[in-house]
Protein backbone atom coordinates (compact mmCIF):
# COMPACT_ATOMS: atom_id res chain seq x y z
CA UNK A 1 0.00 0.00 0.00
CA UNK A 2 2.83 2.32 0.95
CA UNK A 3 4.26 1.93 -2.46
CA UNK A 4 1.09 1.99 -4.33
CA UNK A 5 0.87 5.64 -2.49
CA UNK A 6 3.94 6.97 -3.30
CA UNK A 7 4.06 5.47 -7.37
CA UNK A 8 0.68 7.49 -7.19
CA UNK A 9 2.55 11.03 -5.56
CA UNK A 10 5.64 10.29 -8.52
CA UNK A 11 3.02 9.96 -11.26
CA UNK A 12 0.97 13.13 -10.07
CA UNK A 13 3.19 15.53 -8.29
CA UNK A 14 1.73 18.65 -8.81
CA UNK A 15 -1.58 17.37 -7.72
CA UNK A 16 -0.75 16.01 -4.53
CA UNK A 17 1.72 19.14 -3.58
CA UNK A 18 -1.62 21.38 -4.66
CA UNK A 19 -3.90 19.19 -2.37
CA UNK A 20 -1.16 19.13 0.09
CA UNK A 21 -1.34 22.58 0.49
CA UNK A 22 -4.66 23.24 0.24
CA UNK A 23 -5.56 21.08 3.69
CA UNK A 24 -2.16 23.19 5.13
CA UNK A 25 -3.56 26.63 4.20
CA UNK A 26 -7.19 25.23 5.87
CA UNK A 27 -5.56 23.80 9.11
CA UNK A 28 -4.06 27.16 9.24
CA UNK A 29 -6.94 29.33 9.14
CA UNK A 30 -8.40 27.06 11.49
CA UNK A 31 -5.73 27.11 14.10
CA UNK A 32 -5.78 30.81 14.01
CA UNK A 33 -9.62 31.19 14.49
CA UNK A 34 -9.84 28.76 16.79
CA UNK A 35 -6.48 28.21 19.00
CA UNK A 36 -7.00 28.78 22.72
CA UNK A 37 -3.89 28.13 25.13
CA UNK A 38 -5.42 27.14 29.08
CA UNK A 39 -2.18 28.20 31.16
CA UNK A 40 -3.44 26.66 34.41
CA UNK A 41 -1.45 24.52 36.07
CA UNK A 42 -3.73 22.83 38.06
CA UNK A 43 -5.65 22.11 35.19
CA UNK A 44 -3.13 19.71 33.69
CA UNK A 45 -4.08 17.15 37.04
CA UNK A 46 -7.74 15.16 36.39
CA UNK A 47 -10.53 16.68 37.23
CA UNK A 48 -11.16 13.49 39.19
CA UNK A 49 -8.81 13.95 42.28
CA UNK A 50 -9.82 14.96 45.32
CA UNK A 51 -8.27 18.05 45.34
CA UNK A 52 -9.37 19.02 42.32
CA UNK A 53 -12.66 18.60 42.90
CA UNK A 54 -12.89 20.95 45.87
CA UNK A 55 -10.88 23.36 43.94
CA UNK A 56 -13.63 23.36 41.67
CA UNK A 57 -16.24 23.33 43.95
CA UNK A 58 -14.59 26.18 45.69
CA UNK A 59 -14.22 28.27 42.67
CA UNK A 60 -17.86 27.96 41.50
CA UNK A 61 -19.58 29.16 44.90
CA UNK A 62 -16.15 32.01 45.33
CA UNK A 63 -15.10 32.96 41.59
CA UNK A 64 -13.66 36.10 42.81
CA UNK A 65 -10.82 34.75 44.53
CA UNK A 66 -9.52 32.89 41.95
CA UNK A 67 -7.28 33.92 39.20
CA UNK A 68 -6.52 37.43 41.12
CA UNK A 69 -3.89 39.51 40.80
CA UNK A 70 -2.30 41.84 44.42
CA UNK A 71 -1.00 45.43 43.90
CA UNK A 72 0.83 45.77 46.93
CA UNK A 73 2.22 49.18 47.97
CA UNK A 74 4.57 49.99 50.65
CA UNK A 75 5.54 53.70 51.47
CA UNK A 76 6.78 55.12 54.61
CA UNK A 77 4.06 57.67 55.18
CA UNK A 78 0.10 56.36 55.18
CA UNK A 79 -0.99 59.37 53.01
CA UNK A 80 1.69 58.77 50.31
CA UNK A 81 0.74 54.92 50.10
CA UNK A 82 -2.77 55.63 50.20
CA UNK A 83 -2.57 58.38 47.56
CA UNK A 84 -0.11 55.97 45.39
CA UNK A 85 -2.74 53.31 45.29
CA UNK A 86 -5.43 55.96 44.59
CA UNK A 87 -3.44 56.94 41.78
CA UNK A 88 -3.11 53.12 40.49
CA UNK A 89 -6.75 52.27 40.84
CA UNK A 90 -8.45 55.46 39.63
CA UNK A 91 -5.44 55.37 36.36
CA UNK A 92 -6.85 51.39 35.74
CA UNK A 93 -10.57 52.44 35.84
CA UNK A 94 -9.50 55.08 33.59
CA UNK A 95 -7.40 53.23 31.01
CA UNK A 96 -10.72 50.44 30.95
CA UNK A 97 -13.02 53.24 29.94
CA UNK A 98 -10.90 54.39 26.88
CA UNK A 99 -9.80 51.61 25.60
CA UNK A 100 -12.79 49.35 26.35
CA UNK A 101 -12.77 46.49 23.38
CA UNK A 102 -16.79 46.76 21.87
CA UNK A 103 -16.38 43.03 21.09
CA UNK A 104 -15.24 41.75 24.62
CA UNK A 105 -16.62 42.85 28.45
CA UNK A 106 -13.57 44.47 29.72
CA UNK A 107 -9.72 44.10 28.46
CA UNK A 108 -8.16 45.33 31.52
CA UNK A 109 -9.90 43.62 34.36
CA UNK A 110 -13.72 41.97 35.39
CA UNK A 111 -13.26 42.78 39.38
CA UNK A 112 -11.54 45.32 41.02
CA UNK A 113 -11.64 46.00 44.93
CA UNK A 114 -9.75 48.76 46.88
CA UNK A 115 -11.55 49.96 50.27
CA UNK A 116 -10.42 53.18 50.05
CA UNK A 117 -12.06 54.06 47.19
CA UNK A 118 -15.18 52.49 47.75
CA UNK A 119 -18.11 54.74 48.89
CA UNK A 120 -19.53 52.26 51.35
CA UNK A 121 -16.04 51.49 53.15
CA UNK A 122 -15.91 55.27 53.42
CA UNK A 123 -18.94 55.50 55.39
CA UNK A 124 -18.61 52.72 57.33
CA UNK A 125 -15.31 51.38 57.88
CA UNK A 126 -15.31 52.28 61.40
CA UNK A 127 -17.85 49.13 61.89
CA UNK A 128 -15.15 46.80 60.70
CA UNK A 129 -13.11 47.37 63.52
CA UNK A 130 -13.28 45.33 66.33
CA UNK A 131 -14.72 45.98 69.97
CA UNK A 132 -11.41 46.77 71.05
CA UNK A 133 -9.81 48.94 68.19
CA UNK A 134 -13.15 50.87 67.89
CA UNK A 135 -12.54 51.91 71.75
CA UNK A 136 -9.32 53.04 70.99
CA UNK A 137 -9.71 54.97 67.98
CA UNK A 138 -12.64 56.61 69.89
CA UNK A 139 -10.33 57.26 73.01
CA UNK A 140 -8.06 59.14 70.32
CA UNK A 141 -10.15 61.21 68.59
CA UNK A 142 -11.84 62.46 71.76
CA UNK A 143 -8.18 63.17 73.67
CA UNK A 144 -7.19 65.02 70.52
CA UNK A 145 -10.27 66.95 69.88
CA UNK A 146 -9.89 70.58 70.39
CA UNK A 147 -7.14 70.12 67.73
CA UNK A 148 -8.83 68.02 65.17
CA UNK A 149 -11.89 70.71 65.52
CA UNK A 150 -9.44 73.81 64.96
CA UNK A 151 -7.39 71.97 62.77
CA UNK A 152 -10.37 70.66 60.63
CA UNK A 153 -11.68 74.22 59.43
CA UNK A 154 -7.96 74.84 58.12
CA UNK A 155 -5.73 72.12 57.44
CA UNK A 156 -2.01 74.30 56.51
CA UNK A 157 0.81 74.97 58.78
CA UNK A 158 -0.18 78.31 59.92
CA UNK A 159 -3.44 77.10 61.35
CA UNK A 160 -2.07 74.54 63.10
CA UNK A 161 1.30 76.68 64.89
CA UNK A 162 -2.06 79.21 65.65
CA UNK A 163 -3.43 76.16 67.57
CA UNK A 164 -0.07 75.06 69.57
CA UNK A 165 0.62 79.00 70.37
CA UNK A 166 -3.22 78.71 72.11
CA UNK A 167 -2.56 75.64 73.78
CA UNK A 168 1.00 77.24 75.11
CA UNK A 169 -0.96 79.96 76.07
CA UNK A 170 -3.19 78.48 78.10
CA UNK A 171 -3.22 77.41 81.68
CA UNK A 172 -2.85 73.34 80.85
CA UNK A 173 -2.93 70.55 83.05
CA UNK A 174 -0.15 67.88 83.32
CA UNK A 175 -2.03 65.51 80.94
CA UNK A 176 -2.89 68.20 78.40
CA UNK A 177 1.20 69.13 78.22
CA UNK A 178 1.94 65.43 77.89
CA UNK A 179 -0.36 65.79 75.08
CA UNK A 180 1.37 68.54 73.32
CA UNK A 181 4.90 67.43 73.97
CA UNK A 182 3.69 64.02 72.56
CA UNK A 183 2.98 66.04 69.09
CA UNK A 184 6.16 67.56 69.74
CA UNK A 185 7.75 64.35 69.11
CA UNK A 186 6.08 63.08 66.10
CA UNK A 187 6.51 66.49 64.40
CA UNK A 188 10.79 66.28 64.97
CA UNK A 189 12.43 66.31 61.32
CA UNK A 190 14.31 63.39 61.91
CA UNK A 191 10.95 61.49 62.12
CA UNK A 192 8.53 63.23 59.90
CA UNK A 193 11.28 64.20 57.10
CA UNK A 194 10.28 67.75 57.13
CA UNK A 195 6.29 67.59 56.48
CA UNK A 196 3.60 66.35 58.46
CA UNK A 197 0.98 63.44 57.73
CA UNK A 198 -2.26 64.82 59.33
CA UNK A 199 -3.78 60.95 59.30
CA UNK A 200 -0.57 59.68 61.41
CA UNK A 201 -0.07 62.62 63.70
CA UNK A 202 -3.13 61.86 65.88
CA UNK A 203 -2.33 58.00 65.80
CA UNK A 204 -1.03 55.76 68.29
CA UNK A 205 0.18 53.60 65.45
CA UNK A 206 4.16 53.95 65.79
CA UNK A 207 5.15 52.16 62.05
CA UNK A 208 7.97 52.84 59.50
CA UNK A 209 6.30 51.30 56.72
CA UNK A 210 2.25 51.37 55.53
CA UNK A 211 1.28 49.20 52.99
CA UNK A 212 -1.94 49.43 51.31
CA UNK A 213 -3.31 46.32 49.11
CA UNK A 214 -5.65 46.69 45.66
CA UNK A 215 -7.09 42.88 44.93
CA UNK A 216 -7.69 43.16 40.85
CA UNK A 217 -9.74 40.03 38.49
CA UNK A 218 -7.44 40.79 35.55
CA UNK A 219 -9.29 39.79 32.32
CA UNK A 220 -7.75 36.94 30.65
CA UNK A 221 -7.21 36.24 26.87
CA UNK A 222 -7.41 32.71 26.69
CA UNK A 223 -6.28 32.47 23.21
CA UNK A 224 -2.91 34.61 24.10
CA UNK A 225 0.28 32.75 25.43
CA UNK A 226 0.22 35.24 28.30
CA UNK A 227 -2.99 35.68 28.96
CA UNK A 228 -2.98 38.97 31.56
CA UNK A 229 -0.61 40.91 28.83
CA UNK A 230 -2.83 44.05 28.87
CA UNK A 231 -2.69 44.80 32.37
CA UNK A 232 0.51 43.51 33.13
CA UNK A 233 1.72 46.60 30.10
CA UNK A 234 -0.29 48.89 31.88
CA UNK A 235 1.15 48.11 35.29
CA UNK A 236 4.77 48.13 34.68
CA UNK A 237 4.04 51.36 32.41
CA UNK A 238 2.64 52.91 35.43
CA UNK A 239 4.85 51.47 38.65
CA UNK A 240 7.80 52.41 36.80
CA UNK A 241 6.15 56.35 36.57
CA UNK A 242 4.95 56.43 40.15
CA UNK A 243 7.96 54.72 41.74
CA UNK A 244 10.83 57.24 39.85
CA UNK A 245 12.56 58.68 42.20
CA UNK A 246 10.48 58.08 45.59
CA UNK A 247 10.40 55.91 48.46
CA UNK A 248 7.71 53.94 47.17
CA UNK A 249 7.75 50.73 46.56
CA UNK A 250 4.90 48.75 44.54
CA UNK A 251 5.44 45.14 43.60
CA UNK A 252 2.56 42.08 41.87
CA UNK A 253 1.62 39.56 44.14
CA UNK A 254 -1.08 36.58 43.53
CA UNK A 255 -1.83 33.79 41.27
CA UNK A 256 -2.11 35.43 37.68
CA UNK A 257 1.52 37.10 38.19
CA UNK A 258 2.87 33.86 39.20
CA UNK A 259 1.82 32.01 36.60
CA UNK A 260 2.84 34.95 34.13
CA UNK A 261 6.05 34.08 35.42
CA UNK A 262 6.82 30.49 34.61
CA UNK A 263 4.88 31.57 31.27
CA UNK A 264 7.64 33.93 30.47
CA UNK A 265 10.28 31.29 31.40
CA UNK A 266 8.14 28.73 29.60
CA UNK A 267 8.23 31.29 26.53
CA UNK A 268 12.00 31.90 26.82
CA UNK A 269 12.98 28.00 27.49
CA UNK A 270 10.71 27.03 24.10
CA UNK A 271 12.01 29.59 22.05
CA UNK A 272 15.43 28.84 22.36
CA UNK A 273 15.10 24.71 22.29
CA UNK A 274 13.29 25.08 19.20
CA UNK A 275 15.91 27.44 17.93
CA UNK A 276 18.91 25.07 18.70
CA UNK A 277 16.38 22.17 17.51
CA UNK A 278 16.32 23.60 14.16
CA UNK A 279 19.75 24.73 13.79
CA UNK A 280 21.06 21.32 14.85
CA UNK A 281 18.63 19.35 12.71
CA UNK A 282 20.13 21.52 9.67
CA UNK A 283 23.40 21.42 10.39
CA UNK A 284 23.21 17.31 10.38
CA UNK A 285 20.85 17.60 7.09
CA UNK A 286 23.41 19.36 5.58
CA UNK A 287 26.20 17.30 6.47
CA UNK A 288 24.58 13.75 5.69
CA UNK A 289 23.44 15.27 2.43
CA UNK A 290 24.80 18.00 0.79
CA UNK A 291 21.62 18.65 -0.86
CA UNK A 292 19.55 22.15 -0.53
CA UNK A 293 16.45 20.51 -2.08
CA UNK A 294 16.64 17.86 0.28
CA UNK A 295 16.64 20.42 3.09
CA UNK A 296 14.03 22.63 2.21
CA UNK A 297 11.72 19.71 1.12
CA UNK A 298 12.59 18.09 4.91
CA UNK A 299 11.95 21.25 6.54
CA UNK A 300 8.69 22.27 4.63
CA UNK A 301 7.58 18.67 5.69
CA UNK A 302 8.43 19.40 9.33
CA UNK A 303 6.43 22.61 9.08
CA UNK A 304 3.49 21.03 7.58
CA UNK A 305 3.39 18.17 9.67
CA UNK A 306 3.64 20.65 12.87
CA UNK A 307 0.57 22.51 11.72
CA UNK A 308 -1.60 19.39 11.06
CA UNK A 309 -0.82 18.21 14.51
CA UNK A 310 -1.64 21.64 15.88
CA UNK A 311 -5.34 21.32 14.25
CA UNK A 312 -5.84 18.00 14.72
CA UNK A 313 -4.86 18.35 18.27
CA UNK A 314 -7.53 22.15 18.54
CA UNK A 315 -10.55 19.81 16.96
CA UNK A 316 -10.58 17.01 19.12
CA UNK A 317 -9.48 18.66 22.37
CA UNK A 318 -10.31 22.31 22.04
CA UNK A 319 -7.35 23.65 23.40
CA UNK A 320 -3.75 23.37 23.94
CA UNK A 321 -2.02 23.41 27.36
CA UNK A 322 1.49 23.92 29.20
CA UNK A 323 2.79 20.59 27.72
CA UNK A 324 1.30 21.30 24.34
CA UNK A 325 3.50 24.62 24.05
CA UNK A 326 6.50 22.27 24.84
CA UNK A 327 5.88 19.82 22.55
CA UNK A 328 7.20 21.48 19.32
CA UNK A 329 10.59 20.53 20.45
CA UNK A 330 9.64 16.97 20.71
CA UNK A 331 8.13 17.28 17.00
CA UNK A 332 10.93 18.65 15.96
CA UNK A 333 12.87 15.64 16.28
CA UNK A 334 10.45 13.48 15.93
CA UNK A 335 8.67 14.43 12.73
CA UNK A 336 12.28 14.76 10.80
CA UNK A 337 13.02 11.11 11.07
CA UNK A 338 10.27 10.33 7.80
CA UNK A 339 12.27 12.76 5.89
CA UNK A 340 15.28 11.28 6.95
CA UNK A 341 14.58 7.38 5.97
CA UNK A 342 12.70 8.43 2.87
CA UNK A 343 15.24 10.16 1.49
CA UNK A 344 17.98 7.47 2.55
CA UNK A 345 16.01 5.37 0.00
CA UNK A 346 16.31 8.13 -2.93
CA UNK A 347 19.60 9.42 -2.28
Amino acid sequence: MANSLINWVLTYPKRFIFFILLITLAAGCFIYKNISINTSNTDLLSEELTFRKNDIAFTKEFPQFSNNMIVVIDAKKSDIAKGVASKIYRRIIQEQEDTKWPEKESNLYNYMFYPEEEYFFKKNGLLFLSVDELEEKLDNMARYQPFISRLASEDSLYNFLNTINLFLSADLSDENIEKINRLFEQLSEKKNNGYITWGDLFSNKDSSNYREIINIKPYLDSSNLFPAKEIFVFLEETIEELTKNTDVSIRLSGVIPMEQDELNTLAGGVKIGITISLILVFMFLLIAFRNYLYLLASFLTLIIGLIWTTAFALLFFKELNLISIAFAILFIGLGIDFSIHYLLRTY
